[in-house]
């Protein structure tokens, strides 16, 4: 059993950790009905890249999600959760490599 979706958007919370030549960029998304799956776009794409989705779980409202980037620029994310709510407007974040 899955907890009811609220109308309510998925907070975020980014961190990056650096390597030689990359940083892997770590999506933490959260939503009282539990995260579905994570957008993201790395700097230099041009098209949006989907996490795999998470099966709906009644204790787990959030996800996390690692992306390994090898060029500096803006990283783009969104979350959608398990009641289909989605924000607007992607949330943006320079990654340095």
């Amino acid at each position: 059993m899955t907890q009811p979706a609220v109308i309510s958007l998925p907070t975020y919370q980014v961190t990056t950790v650096a390597g030689n030549g990359y940083v892997d960029v770590t999506v933490l998304a959260t939503d009282e009905s539990g995260i579905h799956y994570i957008g993201y776009e790395k700097p230099g794409d041009t098209s949006w890249s989907y996490s795999p989705t998470q099966p709906q779980h009644p204790t787990s409202d959030s996800y996390s999600y690692t992306v390994r980037v090898t060029s500096s620029g803006t990283f783009y994310t969104f979350a959608v959760d398990n009641g289909d709510n989605y924000p607007q407007h992607a949330n943006a974040s320079t990654v340095n490599v």
